[in-house]
């Protein structure tokens, strides 16, 4: 339930069937309003997300997020007595690569927020706008989904972020992002090169000048990724379950079929790594834009699946 007056969502709290997640609270309104907003929301069943505000404005900075995070985290559990797992954390995801010095380390200070939030308030989740980091980069597809693959690498995987709003239909792994561009990304990210924006703004511009160039029917055509095809057939299989792929479907379990020792290894070998895949791939990430996942606390749902891992089993 989403919606910056809160008496619009105390409304569709009444309404509301099942546990939704208000969207959101925020100590901006000072801590009496904060904790009024909770109990209602408690009072619901509901689940919130925080986000790291106050009084003051937004937190940018590293410690500034864990900072108003914790302070966040210790009204809820120990004022308003709200269950710590129903707490979710959105410590402001910023845009980087706008030319602009202090803008540099805003990836930064999200990651290594995540990692201290996750600490210091046991069970609470972090969730963020993944999409703000390269909202300098809109319109150039290539540029924000390889800036999307190193975070999501760096802030999921290795600091414990939780969950994601990102468009999932054009989301990569670091594995699918050209080389070059990754390094580009990278640097960018982690601020590991001061000319890192520099560098990236130029790639942008090329990449501009690539895409105006094929609006008008010249130069090279953009790259079509089917080098997968190429890979032994379960791991084309667990490609196509991971992508959402169906064009081969049909050519691939034949081959399956025939290549494996049992009709029920055709299920059997693709399904096992799709999984683990599937679960590494974006770790806990619970892409907002996506399909709704299982019910475990460290599952993940993603708009690029096209089918559930747990029916192959049962069938």
């Amino acid at each position: 339930i989403d919606s910056s007056k809160f008496e619009i969502v105390e409304a569709g709290l009444k309404w509301c069937q099942g546990k939704p997640i208000i969207n959101s609270i925020s100590l901006k309104p000072g801590k009496a309003e904060f904790i009024r907003h909770a109990t209602l929301v408690k009072k619901h069943g509901a689940a919130v997300v925080v986000m790291a505000f106050d009084e003051n404005g937004q937190a940018a900075t590293c410690s500034e997020k864990v900072r108003i995070c914790k302070l966040s985290y210790d009204i809820l559990v120990n004022e308003v007595r709200f269950p710590p797992e129903d707490i979710v954390f959105d410590p402001n995801i910023l845009t980087i690569g706008t030319g602009l010095e202090e803008h540099h380390n805003y990836g930064v200070d999200f990651i290594n927020a995540t990692k201290q939030i996750k600490e210091l308030c046991p069970m609470a989740k972090i969730s963020g706008g993944v999409s703000n980091l390269s909202f300098g980069f809109r319109g150039v597809n290539v540029i924000r989904e390889s800036i999307h693959a190193i975070f999501l690498h760096k802030c999921c995987i290795e600091a414990g972020m939780d969950m994601g709003i990102i468009n999932a239909k054009e989301m990569e792994s670091i594995k699918e992002v050209e080389p070059s561009l990754l390094k580009l990304a990278e640097d960018l990210v982690m601020n590991t090169r001061a000319d890192g924006c520099e560098r990236m703004l130029d790639r942008c511009t090329k990449e501009k000048e690539l895409m105006e160039i094929r609006k008008k029917g010249g130069g090279a055509a953009a790259v079509v990724k089917t080098s997968w095809r190429t890979l032994p057939i379960v791991e084309r299989l667990t490609h196509a379950l991971v992508n959402g792929i169906s064009e081969f479907v049909d050519e691939d379990t034949e081959e399956a079929r025939q290549a494996l020792p049992t009709p029920l290894n055709v299920s059997e070998h693709p399904s096992t790594p799709f999984q683990l895949q599937s679960t590494s791939y974006i770790h806990h990430i619970r892409c907002c834009e996506g399909r709704q996942g299982g019910e475990e606390p460290h599952s993940c749902a993603s708009g690029r699946w096209r089918c559930h891992a747990h029916p192959l089993g049962r069938s």
